[in-house]
């Protein structure tokens, strides 16, 4: 859980154990669990046991791509859950395409060497876009790419 300090009280030394001191802390986010996978491959798998819809990076190079479509989706116990689409692209096989639901705004941008370059204008918003992972298990799918990974933390109201 990310928590900022909100309040410390401290008394006098009163003991040979020195200070008392209370911490009070405001919580910024739910209790999570950091995850990540990649493969070499044009899928990777995560499995998430929380029922809490969580916030990811899914990252995909290898793509070779000329003023075409570059797509990805999401499959979640087997069964088509999201779908994302950029349209007019062009994507040399050493630059990375980053999708991103952990940011406020959710981010799509294309990385050429240490230069990220926004493409959310090329999306085609008759497509979901943006995954999550869900409950269960997530397996994320890259037309085309060599290497797909994707980080993230599994959110839980409790543990």
């Amino acid at each position: 859980m990310d928590v900022l300090p909100s309040n410390v009280d401290k008394t006098e030394i009163n003991s040979s154990l020195g200070m008392d001191i209370g911490i009070e802390l405001t919580p910024l986010t739910m209790w999570y669990r950091t995850i990540s996978a990649s493969a070499e491959a044009d899928r990777v798998q995560i499995i998430s046991d929380s029922v809490n819809e969580s916030p990811c990076i899914l990252t995909f190079s290898g793509l070779t791509v000329t003023n075409d479509s570059v797509v990805w989706s999401q499959l979640v116990d087997g069964s088509s859950f999201m779908t994302g689409k950029l349209n007019e692209m062009t994507v040399a096989a050493t630059d990375k395409i980053v999708v991103r639901t952990d940011t406020n705004p959710y981010r799509i941008y294309q990385r050429i060497g240490s230069t990220n370059t926004g493409v959310y204008q090329h999306s085609d918003f008759e497509t979901k876009r943006f995954p999550f992972i869900q409950k269960g298990v997530n397996e994320f799918r890259v037309s085309g790419a060599t290497s797909v990974s994707v980080e993230g933390k599994i959110l839980y109201e409790t543990v």
